[in-house]
């Protein structure tokens, strides 16, 4: 009987072990579903607002896992842009239209998503884009449904406190940024 207790004990460890080398996981420089050969680096941040609290955006098997979801215009593809660590991402985009059509995450074991209607032109001579901070502020508390979902969304520039330091982690130290802020 005690050989039975140890090894669900050993079992247990393992499993915890396994599970918070998994919720750590997450990357500074994000991706995109259908990477582009040539055109411009877009970067930005996205803020996570839960119930007035700024959440910690990780990528593990608790974390929110927030995507950005792209359709380029004319051609309609869909492109899902992947969020990093402290919310960065940058993705490589060919010339072209993009909207941003919606941002999911994770809460609560259930996966949220929001509608959006923000664009970004993307044009052939530029290298490097900011496209801003996008703030998402949610609400979930209990009720009769337990949320009331996505109150508010805002772009703001913080280029002048970010760039220099995004470009350099991005290896584009010799490029100036285009600042075109969602819109």
């Amino acid at each position: 009987m005690r050989g039975l207790f140890r090894n669900k004990g050993v079992t247990f460890a393992a499993f915890l072990s396994a599970v918070s080398g998994l919720a750590g996981c997450a990357t500074n420089v994000s991706d995109i579903g259908h990477p582009a050969t040539e055109g411009a680096l877009v970067f930005g941040k996205l803020e996570l607002v839960r119930n007035d609290e700024r959440v910690a955006i990780s990528d593990g098997l608790f974390g929110n896992a927030p995507v950005i979801h792209l359709v380029r215009s004319g051609d309609h593809e869909r492109l899902t842009g992947r969020v990093g660590q402290d919310g960065e991402f940058a993705w490589r985009l060919e010339p072209g239209d993009y909207r941003v059509s919606k941002i999911s995450f994770n809460n609560n074991g259930d996966r949220v998503e929001t509608g959006f209607r923000f664009r970004v032109s993307v044009d052939r001579d530029s290298e490097l884009i900011y496209v801003g901070t996008l703030r998402l502020v949610t609400r979930f508390f209990a009720g009769y449904y337990g949320v009331d979902g996505v109150v508010g969304y805002s772009v703001r520039n913080d280029c002048p406190r970010d760039c220099g330091g995004r470009i350099e982690e991005l290896g584009m130290t010799e490029v100036e940024p285009m600042v075109a802020l969602l819109r």
